[in-house]
């Protein structure tokens, strides 16, 4: 992540829903890193602009890119192979 990302996390344009983001809405990172591919300090992110995932919340609709992107375009669905 560059700089855009400040460093409490994801602000509050566009609005998170839910407020306070947990491991299946809202904003989520896991294993963030630099542009440069460093990890990324997230000390001071806050719990209402950033959800740190851990392993046991990454499931198998993370790793498959058809689930990841079935939403898009009112679910439509975008499978960019």
């Amino acid at each position: 992540m560059g700089e855009l990302i400040h460093p409490v996390g994801w602000l509050d344009e566009p609005k998170p829903r839910p407020v306070t983001a947990d491991a299946s809405s809202g904003w989520r990172e896991y294993n963030s890193a630099t542009l440069d591919g460093a990890v990324l300090g997230i000390s001071s992110r806050l719990p209402t602009h950033s959800y740190q995932l851990q392993p046991h919340d990454i499931n198998s609709d993370f790793y498959d890119i058809d689930k990841l992107f079935c939403g898009y375009d009112h679910y439509q669905g975008w499978f960019p192979r």
